[in-house]
């Protein structure tokens, strides 16, 4: 299914629509396209699905383009699939970083596809890594609020635990 539906599509599972800026009164394509005097886009313009199940299965492992940083491509699990939607969990990372992207996706690339084309293939988070990580922004939290209270309370504040020393009276 393509991300943009089609007016049957959005009528038939009662989707409710953002309405225009500054329409009046409920909502309906029909009407819009004949007020505005426009013509809706043909469903032949958009890309029609291969098949209509996607051949991704859940457990199937791929290498994905990482949306937050996407000069990194992660090695992924296909963790949930509906329709032509798959659920994408990169190994060894939280399930908070799991997101949802259509199986057609440009960013969704089979095993071996860095290798065959000379891109950094990211490796698995293993635990000893994302301990590691962990520490380091544990550590810069602190750094950051020793400084913070340095700050506030002035040198010669800090005690080697990050809690204020008490001045002297």
């Amino acid at each position: 299914m393509n991300e943009t539906l089609t007016i049957f599509f959005v009528e038939f599972l009662g989707i409710i629509l953002n309405q225009p800026k500054g329409y009046r009164g409920e909502f309906s394509w029909e009407r819009y396209l004949e007020e505005t005097r426009s013509k809706a886009v043909p469903n032949w313009a958009f890309k029609p699905p291969k098949s209509d199940i996607s051949l991704f299965r859940k457990g199937m492992k791929l290498e994905v383009v990482d949306k937050w940083n996407p000069i990194f491509v992660r090695v992924a699990t296909v963790c949930d699939v509906l329709m032509h939607q798959i659920k994408v969990h990169f190994d060894g990372w939280p399930n908070e970083y799991d997101f949802w992207v259509e199986d057609d996706s440009p960013d969704l690339h089979p095993i071996m596809w860095c290798a065959k084309t000379s891109h950094d293939l990211m490796p698995p988070l293993s635990k000893f890594i994302y301990s590691y990580f962990f520490l380091v922004c544990i550590k810069a939290l602190f750094i950051y609020s020793s400084g913070r209270s340095l700050l506030l309370h002035g040198p010669g504040t800090m005690s080697y635990t990050g809690m204020p020393r008490p001045r002297p009276c």
